[in-house]
């Protein structure tokens, strides 16, 4: 395996990933029912994304918490998922989040 790109960051809880299948049930809920973050460079987002989503390339997410925090403020939702091609700059761009949820920025992920 890869070494892990930011290990100051805390793990992921075994509850913290899903898998894409589980993400489609969320999604029939409706997007009212969750913030989805993509974390994507821009030419991956161009080609293809998911209606609704907030595009915040994981190079990038330190700076924008509270734009994702705000997000879901404003959509008055608390659950987040962050998605990406494979899986691992998603389960990166949680473990931020997360951090900063511990910090008191977001309600939760």
């Amino acid at each position: 395996a890869a070494p892990d790109p930011r290990p100051e960051l805390p793990p992921l809880g075994s509850g913290s990933c899903i898998t894409c299948e589980e993400y489609a049930a969320v999604r029939k809920q409706g997007l009212s029912s969750h913030l989805l973050v993509d974390v994507r460079e821009r030419v991956q987002f161009d080609l293809c994304h998911l209606p609704d989503s907030l595009h915040v390339p994981l190079a990038h997410i330190d700076k924008h918490v509270a734009d994702v925090a705000a997000a879901a403020a404003e959509r008055g939702v608390s659950d987040i998922y962050v998605i990406c091609r494979r899986g691992r700059q998603s389960k990166t761009g949680a473990r931020v989040l997360i951090q900063a949820a511990a910090a008191g920025a977001l309600g939760g992920v």
